[in-house]
């Protein structure tokens, strides 16, 4: 439940570690293709940047 009780939050926070620990080495999903014009606005662009780093979308690693 969120917000997480104060009591648990440093159990939530070793999940979290742990979790991003055994995360790092795969993404999370595969960039395929790029459609259309390419036009984008900035802020747009700045999410998808976001989006792909995050989930090592245009990477080798294996999927999750």
């Amino acid at each position: 439940m969120w917000p997480v009780n104060p009591e648990r939050l440093t159990e939530r926070n070793r999940w979290i570690e742990a979790y991003e620990r055994a995360a790092r080495d795969y993404a999370s999903c595969r960039f395929i293709e790029d459609v259309g014009s390419g036009a984008m606005a900035p802020d747009a662009k700045a999410v998808q940047v976001l989006h792909d780093e995050l989930c090592q979308a245009t990477g080798e690693a294996p999927i999750a």
